[in-house]
């Protein structure tokens, strides 16, 4: 488990999310910044703590990643004031599709400068540069679906969780 990647509703990208080891946030980007952060302590800890005990108590000394137009900068802000370092915070700026004529353009804030490509594009780059196509590939079909089972087990983890089932 590598960090947290906070997600507008159903805006994700979970085989690379599971790939590069980020647990999703995903939130209804109308609420606040404060209550969708607050999350984190409610729902994702207690999740986390049965299937990587250690890496709980220092969850906000891991990395963040913020996939996010609307509240980016006040989850930022929310993030500081937990204690989590600047430098483990990633903020994907201000771009929801893929254009490739944007790729040169910057965007400052506190400081650091961010190229604004979207998250697609960002996690496509890194999986050709970084990780590698084949490895990629390999590792994504060798994953397996959670089964009903292990969700049941998340949500009495979590504890102010339900599993519907029809």
């Amino acid at each position: 488990m590598n960090g947290v990647i906070f997600n507008e509703y159903l805006t994700n990208h979970p085989q690379y999310e599971a790939f590069v080891g980020y647990v999703p946030l995903l939130y209804w980007q109308f609420n606040s910044a404060a209550s969708t952060v607050e999350r984190i302590d409610g729902y994702l800890k207690p999740a986390i703590a049965g299937y990587f005990p250690d890496v709980v108590d220092h969850l906000y000394e891991g990395s963040f990643y913020l996939n996010s137009n609307m509240r980016r900068y006040e989850f930022y802000d929310e993030l500081i004031a937990r204690g989590v370092t600047s430098e483990n915070i990633r903020i994907r700026q201000s771009v929801d599709k893929w254009n490739p004529e944007d790729d040169g353009e910057t965007e400052e804030y506190l400081g650091r400068i961010n190229h604004k490509i979207g998250s697609a594009e960002e996690f496509a780059y890194d999986i050709i540069e970084r990780i590698g196509v084949q490895k990629y590939r390999n590792t994504v079909k060798s994953m397996e679906y959670l089964t009903l089972e292990e969700l049941r087990t998340i949500c009495a983890q979590v504890g102010n969780m339900r599993l519907v089932e029809h």
